[in-house]
């Protein structure tokens, strides 16, 4: 038979450096055999993390994804195989409408070289109603004190006075000397 390569390590060993070891055979009696043992790496596996996008309304809180992975081998899971994850985003809380990039990191894994995915936080404008309130007025008299507008939806603490409304004033088309009617 001829020698064999042996080592300790096998398909589920963790990254590190093996020793490869001969088991001698039987060799013709020509030679005078000289083994050299040698050294079996094995290297990080590449472990590919997803964040899905996500979109949220205006003022709503922000809720972090769950990442998912491609990639894990030997029954490894997130709990077993990464030391710890961080997801976060690189906003403010009530940051306005915009798109925002999700930013994760694994600060280290002994087998898995991370492939981070780019994601997004897409946040999109709420609903802001803005009503007039229904008014009457005596024919003949002055239309220059409408009622004020109703406004519902405000997020976070956004008021009237913390945007511009201009020129959503109250606004009709009837004047004093308009006829008896809706407007």
């Amino acid at each position: 038979t001829l020698p064999n390569v042996v080592t300790a390590a096998s398909n589920t060993s963790p990254v590190g450096l093996y020793p490869l070891d001969i088991m001698p055979g039987i060799i013709n009696n020509n030679y005078i055999v000289q083994y050299d043992s040698g050294m079996l790496a094995i290297n990080k596996r590449s472990l590919q993390m997803h964040i899905n996008d996500t979109t949220i309304e205006y003022g709503q809180p922000i809720v972090v994804p769950q990442p998912s992975y491609v990639g894990f081998v030997n029954g490894d899971t997130m709990s077993n195989a990464l030391d710890s994850l961080s997801v976060s985003y690189v906003l403010n809380p009530g940051v306005n409408v915009g798109q925002y990039q999700i930013v994760s990191t694994i600060t280290t894994s002994n087998n898995y070289s991370i492939i981070y995915d780019t994601a997004f936080l897409n946040i999109i404008p709420a609903p802001l109603i803005i009503s007039a309130i229904h008014d009457t007025t005596i024919y003949g008299d002055s239309i220059n004190s409408l009622k004020p507008l109703n406004i519902t939806g405000w997020k976070l603490l956004d008021n009237v006075d913390s945007i511009s409304l201009l020129p959503f004033l109250p606004y009709t088309t009837a004047t004093k000397d308009s006829s008896v009617g809706n407007y």
